[in-house]
């Protein structure tokens, strides 16, 4: 079962480093088969490849992950809680990662990330952040 969205930084740093704490993250979340994606952060990672190769490998590989995407419906909640986070004093906040928030938020999915604005959003949003 897919029950974790990984969000670009920690594919990052799985790419770059995955013997890194969030490497290995991903690789053993990969190898239980809990990862799933949105389209925002397939086209994030993806975009990123040096070459034509390693493009169709990562498309390849990212088109079988389990997709979530981000309902049209959570529009109107995304602005309501972008306010309220600003009247908190947490200011900063992109929009692709309020999309990806409510994406997992709408999925019912643990988020993990390298990207602290996710710590800042939790409480409010009422995210789930895998912790190890």
């Amino acid at each position: 079962m897919s029950d974790v969205l990984v969000d670009t930084s920690a594919w990052i740093e799985f790419f770059r480093d995955s013997h890194s704490k969030y490497g290995a993250a991903v690789d053993l979340l990969l190898g239980e088969e809990r990862v799933c994606t949105t389209p925002l952060v397939m086209v994030e990672v993806v975009s990123g490849a040096r070459n034509r190769s390693e493009f169709e490998r990562l498309r390849r590989d990212f088109l079988a992950l389990p997709q979530v995407d981000f309902p049209q419906t959570a529009w109107m909640d995304m602005l309501e809680s972008r306010w309220r986070l600003k009247r908190q004093g947490i200011t900063g906040i992109s929009i692709p990662d309020l999309i990806v928030a409510y994406a997992a938020i709408t999925h019912r999915k643990a988020i993990l990330t390298r990207d602290h604005d996710f710590r800042r959003m939790q409480a409010i949003l009422g995210l789930s952040l895998v912790e190890f």
